[in-house]
């Protein structure tokens, strides 16, 4: 009798709320993509505040996590940034192995996400010097999950890209946006 064996899917999910999704998380989703083994998959999950109604597990995360919920930080829907990831995906060349979705926020649904996904997982965190990025990555960690953390060498934060846009600084603001999806967000539905 032959025996295949079959190799396990690891999923490895950069999850934000991509508020807006600019140059540095493209660098770091193209790093992600020439990590990826043969049955890998790239999950681009844009975080909602959503709350799947499971315990929340880190009070002090969740705490941190609320703050980055805040309207004033997230002038678009979510599904704006979910369009914009899933249109600049089906541009890539390996836009097969990547998936794109909204997610609840994990520290609130994580009996939830490992059902979804009930695979390995590794967690991608950007390693730009954000506090917030560091206390993501120690939330998974205290899961027992797996992380790799991207540097990007944009050096600007999506605060700043924020303020552009309130602005009204088309200029400014489309220099740090893949320009395959700026009007999407500058045209995008606000809050």
């Amino acid at each position: 009798m032959y025996n295949k064996i079959e190799k396990r899917m690891k999923y490895h999910i950069f999850a934000g709320r991509f508020q807006p999704f600019h140059l540095g998380h493209l660098e770091i989703v193209k790093q992600s993509v020439s990590n990826l083994g043969e049955n890998d998959v790239l999950v681009l999950a844009v975080v909602t505040s959503i709350d799947s109604g499971n315990p929340v597990i880190d009070n002090e995360f969740a705490k941190n996590a609320a703050e980055h919920h805040l309207p004033e930080r997230n002038p678009w829907l979510p599904i704006v940034p979910l369009k914009a990831v899933t249109n600049l995906v089906s541009n890539m060349q390996q836009s097969g192995r990547i998936l794109t979705m909204l997610l609840p926020a994990p520290d609130k649904s994580w009996v939830g996400i490992k059902k979804w996904f009930p695979e390995d997982r590794v967690w991608i965190i950007p390693d730009a010097g954000e506090e917030f990025d560091t206390q993501k990555a120690m939330f998974y960690k205290n899961q027992g999950e797996k992380i790799i953390r991207y540097s990007e060498s944009t050096g600007i934060s999506g605060r700043e890209i924020r303020e552009f846009y309130k602005d009204s600084d088309y200029d400014n603001f489309k220099k740090f946006i893949p320009s395959q999806i700026v009007d999407i967000y500058w045209k995008g539905e606000r809050r």
